[in-house]
């Protein structure tokens, strides 16, 4: 794939990874000049159209999603070949299994990590999409912002994501993850929620603070029922120096029933936010990470014509694959220097003429390129809309699922207050019954208790849906922002590309003219 350009824009400089689905590779935008990694699908599984479906739906789920902590796929498509591919921003880290592979985490560094990952997996299933696949591998470190700093993380591979509001792609629901992070449900082929993630993510703080994972088996499906049936070695049994309360925030997240687990990731980050405190830490914080937008001038030429048979035009630099205005514009008054001098008088009408028309040619280019240019600078102006547009529309949709999980723990506690306060009205009314007549009062101040449990528990229904409608509203501006977004981004994309096309047409049609005036000379 190296030297191949992708789509007309992506010429792919180096292999990057290669996995068992996919190779990553980075390129290099040629109408923009930015660099991105490219993940593209192996040939033999492009055949398959369930393999298709669920490479490209990564795209369709993190396009629904941006976050600093999830890698943004920028584009996709399908090369000449009948591959498939998806564009990220390129990002030059390190990944968590090769920092874990150096040796165990400090608690309080693994602990800022899982608040980071758990930001991202929140946002993630707010927008409907469970990853499935979250392992050390799939975590990207990205070095501090400055000396001393913290880590900055980034969620990769939504390959084999699912969304809740799209069917399956298989006629069963088949198991995709890896066995040694996987969730006992997802093992056991039951339905899974977003919670399955927040398995996965207990089995990599696990292993980020005692370098192994709670579970070894020889054999994958050996593994997979450890993780169905087996507890988990508790973490202090294999590093007894590690405090009480992480231990026991690994082992909630690792329970077997997802019931008894955090009832979201808002909730997980507000007890990773508690145990740090008791670690005498400060309070996590989750980084943003801004990816600068690099811009690249179009480089000019040196211009050194040898002779009056030897004017050859000067090569294109940097991977270009046509000459600029400028370039051509020092070109051609060099040849009317040099045939001025050869000649020692008028320059013959045939190539005063040919020169007005390469002049020409080299005005129309020139207005070409700078449409090229005003094309690029409105696509970049997109973008940080669109970017800007869907931060701000995250950001409030991670605010309401806070206030929504705030809400739903409020609501289940007052529902298990009204199940006890019902169970000992009961009681007390079976003693009535029995002839305890004193206890009537009793009785019927339950009653009212019961009443007033009721009226609550219906508030706190309606603010949970009123949240959920809320959300809603938001995510179905940020689809509406996306659909719109592409279609601008394509269509100026497809402009640059034209003009590009027509500027092409003026080198090659430019390089004929000297070659007239070459054999003219």
């Amino acid at each position: 794939m190296v030297g191949v350009t992708l789509a007309g824009r992506y010429k792919v400089l180096a292999r990057l990874a290669r996995g068992g689905m996919a190779s990553v590779y980075l390129a290099q935008h040629q109408l923009i000049g930015r660099r991105a990694a490219i993940k593209v699908l192996r040939r033999e599984l492009c055949d398959d159209p369930v393999q298709r479906d669920r490479f490209v739906r990564e795209a369709r789920a993190v396009n629904r999603i941006d976050h600093e902590n999830i890698v943004q796929i920028v584009d996709y498509g399908e090369a000449d070949d009948g591959r498939v591919f998806l564009v990220m921003e390129y990002l030059p880290g390190e990944s968590l299994h090769h920092r874990i592979g150096r040796g165990v985490l400090p608690p309080v560094r693994a602990l800022d990590i899982s608040a980071q990952i758990a930001a991202g997996l929140a946002r993630a299933h707010q927008m409907g999409v469970i990853h499935r696949d979250l392992k050390p591998d799939n975590i990207l470190l990205l070095p501090p912002t400055e000396p001393g700093g913290r880590d900055r993380v980034k969620i990769l591979d939504f390959g084999i994501a699912k969304l809740l509001d799209q069917p399956a792609l298989t006629a069963s629901d088949k198991i995709f993850g890896t066995p040694g992070y996987i969730a006992p449900e997802y093992a056991s082929g039951a339905p899974i929620d977003a919670r399955a993630d927040l398995y996965s993510l207990g089995v990599v703080l696990y292993e980020m603070v005692t370098g192994r994972l709670p579970f070894e088996a020889e054999y994958p499906a050996d593994l997979l029922l450890k993780h169905m049936l087996d507890p988990p070695i508790p973490p202090r049994s294999v590093r007894p120096e590690l405090p009480q309360p992480v231990e026991d925030l690994i082992l909630r997240l690792l329970v077997k029933n997802a019931d008894q687990r955090y009832r979201d990731a808002f909730h997980l980050i507000e007890e990773i936010e508690r145990v740090r405190q008791s670690l005498g830490g400060p309070s996590p914080e989750i980084t943003a990470v801004r990816v600068a937008i690099s811009q690249s001038s179009e480089p000019i030429a040196p211009v050194e014509p040898t002779s009056a048979t030897g004017l050859v035009p000067p090569t294109p630099e940097h991977g270009k694959s046509v000459l600029g205005a400028r370039s051509w514009s020092r070109y051609i008054d060099a040849l009317r220097g040099a045939f001025t001098e050869r000649f020692r008088a008028a320059i013959p009408e045939p190539m005063v003429q040919r020169l007005s028309v390469m002049e020409a040619r080299v005005t129309a280019m020139r207005e070409r390129l700078e449409h090229i240019e005003q094309c690029k600078r409105e696509l970049l102006s997109l973008e940080a809309r669109g970017r800007d547009f869907r931060r701000t529309m995250g950001r409030a949709i991670d605010t309401l699922s806070r206030d929504k999980s705030s809400k739903e723990r409020e609501r289940d506690q007052i529902a298990r207050d009204r199940e006890q306060i019902s169970r000992n009205r009961q009681a007390l009314v079976d003693r009535v019954e029995a002839g305890e007549s004193a206890l009537v009062g009793e009785a019927d101040a339950l009653l009212w208790r019961l009443a007033a449990c009721d009226e609550l528990l219906r508030d706190a229904v309606m603010q949970v849906e009123d949240i959920e409608f809320q959300s809603r509203e938001i995510e179905a501006q940020l689809d509406r922002l996306n659909e719109g977004l592409e279609q601008e981004q394509d269509a100026l994309l497809a402009a640059m590309q034209a003009a590009l096309a027509e500027v092409g047409g003026d080198d090659a049609a430019l390089r004929a003219h000297v070659q007239a005036l070459q054999v003219s000379a």
